[in-house]
C-alpha cells in the first residue's frame, strides 16, 4: 500500500494498493454529508449521497487523466482501463457507498489475508465519532467567540 501516489504531473491518488495476484487498485476516498438539505433533494434514500459522490469521483478521475494525456503513469492508465479505480465513499452517518462495500468484500476473499471487515468498520466508526466531536467542539468555540457564552 502506498499513500498519495503520483498518477500524473498534477494529481495524486489517496491510496495505491498492489495485491499479490497482480491486481492494482487506486482508491480515492471521500466523506459526504447525507442530509437531504445538503443534497438539495426531496426524496432522500439511504446511500444516495455516497452514490452521488462515487459518480463525481469517477468523473473527476477520468477528467484528470484526459487532461494530463501523455503524462499519466502506466499504473493510472491501467487502473482506468481495467476498472481498478475505487471511489471509496463514506457518508457522514458511517454508511459506506456501494463501491467501498464491494472493495472491502473483495479484501475478505483474499486467501491468507488478515483483514476483517468488522475490525475495519469498528475503527472507521471510532474515527468518524472523534471527527464529529471535534467539528462540534470547534463550532461551539467559534460561536462562543462571536456571540459570547454558548453553553
Amino acid at each position: 500500500v502506498t499513500t498519495e501516489p503520483l498518477l500524473c504531473n498534477l494529481h495524486r491518488a489517496d491510496v495505491l494498493m498492489r495485491q499479490a495476484n497482480g491486481i492494482t487498485r487506486i482508491l480515492e476516498v471521500g466523506i459526504t454529508s447525507c442530509f437531504a438539505t445538503n443534497l438539495n433533494v426531496q426524496n432522500w434514500e439511504p446511500g444516495f449521497a455516497a452514490g452521488m459522490m462515487e459518480i463525481e469521483k469517477r468523473t473527476d478521475f477520468a477528467r484528470k487523466l484526459l487532461a494530463e494525456g501523455a503524462n499519466v503513469t502506466d499504473t493510472a492508465r491501467n487502473a482506468a482501463d481495467n476498472n481498478e479505480f475505487v471511489p471509496f465513499v463514506l457518508e457522514s452517518t458511517g454508511r459506506l457507498g456501494v463501491e467501498a462495500r464491494r472493495f472491502l468484500d473483495s479484501l475478505t476473499k483474499i486467501r491468507g489475508s488478515q483483514f476483517t471487515k468488522k475490525d475495519f468498520l469498528n475503527e472507521i466508526s471510532a474515527l468518524m465519532a472523534l471527527a464529529s466531536a471535534r467539528m462540534r467542539l470547534n463550532g461551539l468555540l467559534r460561536a462562543e467567540r462571536l456571540i459570547g457564552s454558548v453553553v
